[in-house]
């Protein structure tokens, strides 16, 4: 579970830039880490720490990656960006965004002007993961990525597992997607 927010650490405290207090983007009162520093642009990084410092299964089978809210926007970037790495990915209540040059644009319309999107998915898919899992609240204020994309997905005939559930952004939700997907990977 590494921080979503490399540019600030999770808790106040002393880090390599000195004293800061936590903040989402730049609302820390701390400096904030170089704009490389994201987490598919790092993402290598830690499954090779993680692979050099505990028993693991080093192959695309015994791999799984997922996350929640803005943890599931970074498990789509990953899976975009590292299609033969993982078998196994879970978006839960996803934040799901092409890059910051989309940032303002509605999700539909990224799809649409990202010329990498449609290439990216074909290669993610065309690699076969096992499962591609995604789950989402009716009312959470994410919604409408997820229908965007589940829309494209379905018009290129990709596979993947939706469940949707009541309620919005909220973390009795997350706990039953978490329970469901860890059910299904490492079958």
């Amino acid at each position: 579970m590494p921080n979503g927010n490399p540019n600030c650490q999770a808790a106040p405290g002393e880090w390599s830039w000195g004293m800061y207090t936590p903040g989402f983007g730049n609302s820390g009162t701390g400096p904030t880490a170089p704009a490389v520093a994201t987490i598919p642009a790092s993402f290598m990084d830690i499954v090779n720490y993680v692979d050099a410092n505990y028993r693991t299964i080093k192959k695309r089978e015994g791999r799984a990656v997922c996350g929640l809210s803005m943890g599931g926007g970074h498990t789509f970037a990953i899976s975009l960006a590292y299609p033969t790495t993982f078998d196994y990915y879970g978006l839960f209540s996803a934040g799901l965004h092409l890059g910051k040059d989309f940032r303002n644009q509605p999700f539909s319309e990224q799809i649409k002007n990202d010329p990498d999107f449609a290439q990216q998915s074909a290669r993610l898919f065309g690699s076969k993961p096992k499962l591609y899992w995604m789950g989402m609240g009716k009312t959470d204020f994410l919604y409408q990525s997820t229908v965007d994309l589940r829309n494209y997905w379905d018009s290129k005939g990709y596979k993947y597992e939706y469940v949707e559930t009541d309620g919005g952004h909220i973390w009795r939700n997350w706990r039953i997607y978490l329970t469901m997907f860890a059910q299904k990977i490492f079958k």
